[in-house]
């Protein structure tokens, strides 16, 4: 068993190292190159998705270049930036009475900032159960989850069915994160997120996007949106001057947030 598992070891590093020269692989290839079965290749494909490292595809994989740890893991990671800039964000709502609300820890955090301030109705069509949770404790919010095959790890749906579902609405706003951001717009590394919010952003007339600067600079698998004059970025501080210029021109807006965070952290069994 031992003499096994190294073998797969080893395969699996042949594997991620291949993805680093090559954008895709298809199963064939690293078939004939490790001298195994298609069969072999497409577990070991599976377990290095499960992993976060790579992204199958049909007939092969990419590498997942950047990898993201579940929500019960993320909700606690850079919590001061995320409190800061998710209370901005609730400052940049407008008079919107509907929503779309994305997954993921930054929008767990945003739910909790707009549960603590919100004084007005508002309805909020979100694919996070977990956010639905949390919206759920103001009598001012009233929230629609939508449908379709639930992500327990992320504790979101996706599928043709939420998309055929978001299609429906055309609310005046979207409010999003996402795994990274740079001088081209917007990239995710959770597919289920991807396509999700991707559509989000089509059926809305603005979007407001929650990124701490940590996130800047970096390419996620899947680009969902560049920047253009329907976009507002709300980060907690802006460094980045190729980054900044990009957004300014395509005519973007960008707010930083310039206040304490308040509030307690979210914990893996609250709300999320």
């Amino acid at each position: 068993m031992q003499q096994n598992g190294s073998k797969k070891d080893r395969r699996h590093q042949v594997i991620l190292d291949t993805l680093e020269t090559n954008s895709a692989v298809r199963i064939g290839e690293l078939a004939g190159m490790l001298g195994v079965s298609a069969e072999t290749i497409r577990r070991d494909l599976q377990e290095l998705e499960d992993k976060g490292e790579i992204c199958r595809t049909y007939g092969g994989a990419v590498r997942n270049l950047v990898a993201e740890p579940i929500l019960a893991e993320r909700l606690t990671v850079n919590y001061e930036e995320r409190k800061r800039v998710t209370f901005e964000a609730v400052e940049h709502i407008g008079d919107a009475d509907h929503i779309f609300l994305c997954g993921g820890s930054t929008a767990m955090h945003f739910a909790r900032a707009l549960v603590e301030t919100l004084r007005r109705d508002l309805t909020v069509l979100t694919i996070s159960i977990g956010v639905a949770e949390e919206l759920s404790r103001s009598p001012h919010i009233q929230t629609m989850l939508l449908p379709g095959i639930f992500d327990a790890k992320e504790r979101v749906v996706y599928g043709p069915e939420t998309i055929a579902a978001i299609e429906k609405y055309h609310p005046p706003l979207t409010i999003m994160s996402a795994s990274a951001l740079d001088h081209l717009g917007l990239s995710e590394a959770i597919l289920v997120y991807a396509h999700t919010h991707a559509a989000m952003i089509q059926h809305s007339e603005r979007t407001l996007v929650m990124i701490e600067s940590l996130k800047f600079g970096r390419r996620a698998l899947t680009q969902i949106a560049t920047w253009n004059p329907r976009m507002h970025l709300v980060t907690d501080t802006m460094r980045d001057e190729r980054i900044r210029t990009a957004i300014e021109e395509a005519g973007a807006r960008i707010t930083t947030a310039d206040h304490p965070a308040v509030g307690v952290p979210l914990r893996a069994g609250q709300g999320g």
